[in-house]
């Protein structure tokens, strides 16, 4: 039986890339034994149906699912992330939150067939016990602490900095289940997983066996440019300019630059750390 894969993503994802590395990647799934494939796309935000409805038998979606659907308008003078914010704050980016997760759930209910299975992993909270191990939140600071040095030398407008957040939210197991539950359940599912897991950082783990500082400072840094840059090119550098002449380019070029420095100098001081949402939920018949 032919096998459809659909890949979605917003408008701005590069598809030619994506077609290109699902044609000629070494170990692309289109060159593994089994039934024709045909490789489709579907453009937009997941917030609401980017399929028909019961056409899905697996959807699948990894580290995506924790991004937001708006940029947060808010200050955070402490911080780039969610966890740093306290009070209204605080409470608005939970609200914004749990109405995403609500919305993206409710897409794939109509989408999936009875029985289709939904696997989610995107980035998490652990709050099982003690404080709450949320996911990057050293890596956060420290792109927050070097963006304000460079606003504090001049490079950056320090405004800009106090009001950019990225736009992401690691949820809870509680948060996750939340809409699931209860009599305002969102309809069609039921709950085979939902957990949070630690993963073991990679860059740091190759630092600990060679001792190579620069190249794990290299690694780390492009590790986190490759997920961030489009979120800080928006909201942060092309943020604050006045007249429009400071150079975009250059100024993610020079974050980068200080954050990969910051990295070699102290390869434990701003370890990503990982703690992995999975959900699996199954389609039950309408």
């Amino acid at each position: 039986m032919p096998v459809a894969v659909v890949h979605n993503d917003v408008l701005t994802n590069d598809f030619n890339q994506l077609f290109d590395n699902v044609v000629h990647a070494p170990e692309t799934y289109l060159s593994v034994d089994g039934p024709p494939v045909m490789v489709l796309a579907s453009a937009g935000p997941f917030f609401h149906q980017v399929l028909p409805s019961r056409s899905v038998n697996l959807g699948l979606s990894f580290s995506a699912a924790h991004w937001l659907s708006t940029q947060p308008e808010i200050s955070l003078p402490d911080g780039f992330y969610f966890c740093e914010a306290t009070g209204a704050d605080c409470d608005a980016l939970a609200r914004l939150a749990a109405t995403d997760w609500r919305a993206f759930l409710v897409a794939r209910a109509a989408e999936l067939t009875p029985g289709g299975r939904l696997l989610v992993q995107c980035v998490g909270t652990d709050d099982s016990g003690g404080a709450p191990q949320v996911t990057a939140r050293k890596l956060m600071q420290a792109m927050s602490d070097v963006a304000r040095e460079m606003a504090a030398d001049g490079t950056l407008d320090a405004q800009a900095v106090d009001h950019y957040i990225l736009p992401v939210y690691a949820r809870t197991v509680g948060e996750a289940r939340a809409p699931l539950e209860g009599r305002d359940a969102v309809d069609g599912f039921d709950i085979e997983t939902i957990r949070v897991d630690p993963v073991a950082n990679p860059y740091l783990t190759k630092w600990e066996a060679d001792g190579n500082a620069d190249a794990y400072g290299a690694a780390y840094a492009a590790f986190v440019r490759g997920f961030t840059e489009s979120s800080l090119r928006l909201h942060l550098f092309g943020a604050g300019n006045g007249d429009g002449d400071r150079d975009v380019d250059g100024l993610v070029d020079e974050y980068f630059s200080r954050l990969r420095t910051r990295f070699a100098a102290d390869p434990r001081r701003d370890p990503f750390e990982d703690w992995t949402l999975t959900v699996v939920l199954v389609r039950t018949a309408p």
